[in-house]
């Protein structure tokens, strides 16, 4: 890339790019190598330059696509959201992410996108992309796919099923035209697409679940995230009960657990 064009880059870029939310950020990848790891303290806050060290690991080696999907705003609420008939907005993705080589979600990253300006200086070449743009295989390239608004009369979710259905395409169609290539994927967004003062008639079910996600215990510094995956992080010992059919107790001493989605 000349620089003319990088610097062309990087300032339309930067400008996509401008806001630092603390935004969820999920990665997976078509090929073996080592798995994608976060330091522990991932589940409460990671820095853009914690998450730039993660994907600098992955391709000093492999050099993969590193194909981003980047939303105007996500959260972790979308990842969790329950239509009205009972239906997940990333049915497609799960599928996808499921059955990748390695895989990560972490749940809070500040500046993810921002964080990926740098990686023209590791002899990568940055292209910016939109959705329906062609997209070939080839190693050494980041390309950031800049993901649409609801069209006119869509709703939020019917969008995020739409772009469920179109990464989930691309990511299979890129692996299947050059089966031996790799490729890293990223999905994040520029900002966080809720906040605490959303109403309940949006989704009540989102609502609900955003109650459940927001769940801290400041006296003892320890965060419960509960959805339908489980995130929990603690700096020190902590006991859990478990109520069911038979009262469990579980004893954990600086735990962190993730689970997919």
């Amino acid at each position: 890339m000349s620089s003319l064009a990088s610097l062309s880059f990087v300032l339309s870029f930067a400008l996509f790019v401008s806001a630092t939310d603390p935004v969820p950020v999920l990665l997976w990848q078509s090929y073996s190598s080592s798995s994608l790891s976060a330091p522990a303290s991932a589940l409460r806050s990671l820095s853009g330059a914690e998450f730039s060290n993660i994907l600098l690991k992955k391709i000093t080696d492999s050099k993969p696509l590193v194909l981003v999907f980047a939303e105007k705003a996500l959260s972790v609420e979308d990842f969790t959201w329950i239509g009205s008939e009972a239906e997940r907005p990333f049915t497609k993705l799960e599928k996808v992410y499921s059955s990748a080589k390695s895989k990560l979600y972490i749940p809070d990253v500040n500046g993810p996108l921002s964080a990926l300006l740098n990686f023209n200086e590791h002899d990568y070449q940055l292209e910016n992309a939109e959705m329906g743009d062609e997209i070939t295989p080839g190693s050494k390239r980041m390309v950031i796919v800049h993901l649409d608004s609801e069209r006119p009369g869509e709703s939020r979710f019917d969008m995020l099923k739409r772009h469920d259905t179109y990464m989930s395409s691309l990511y299979n169609q890129l692996a299947s035209k050059a089966p031996n290539s790799k490729i890293l994927a990223v999905y994040t967004g520029r900002s966080i697409s809720w906040s605490k003062g959303d109403s309940e008639d949006e989704s009540s079910s989102r609502s609900r679940v955003r109650r459940a996600v927001d769940t801290t215990d400041e006296a003892s510094n320890h965060t419960f995230l509960s959805a339908s995956g489980v995130y929990l992080y603690s700096p020190s010992s902590m006991e859990i009960t478990l109520l069911g059919a038979d009262k469990k107790i579980i004893n954990l001493s600086n735990v962190v657990s993730t689970s997919s989605f």
